[in-house]
């Protein structure tokens, strides 16, 4: 059976948000990458479009869920790497690592870089 991914997340950007690009990583429950047994990849890339005006909040009331993100039984958790946010005007903002951490409220499973 394929792993699925699921956020939810709120618009406190001040602009209206065109899309949203994240990048995750798989892991396994001691915090180690864990590798898609099929495509062969440990990090994928999911999109979210919007529009959602500032102060929306996408996934409510249920998360926005990607089916099959990864094939291994392993995998207990992932890990967000990088989102960039893309917004009507043209503009964007990118943010990995720390940033990202610092953007995360709700449960994880750790701030793995």
């Amino acid at each position: 059976a394929g792993v699925q991914f699921r956020v939810q997340f709120k618009n406190q950007s001040g602009k209206a948000i065109k899309y949203v690009e994240f990048t995750v990583a798989a892991r396994n429950r001691v915090g180690d990458i864990a590798v898609d047994e099929v495509r062969h990849r440990t990090e994928a890339g999911l999109e979210f479009t919007g529009p959602l005006e500032h102060g929306g909040v996408a996934g409510r009331p249920f998360p926005i869920r990607w089916d099959n993100v990864w094939y291994n039984p392993t995998i207990s958790c992932a890990t967000i790497r990088k989102v960039k946010v893309i917004y009507f005007e043209g503009e964007s903002s990118e943010f990995v690592g720390d940033a990202v951490n610092s953007l995360l409220s709700g449960p994880s499973c750790g701030t793995y870089n």
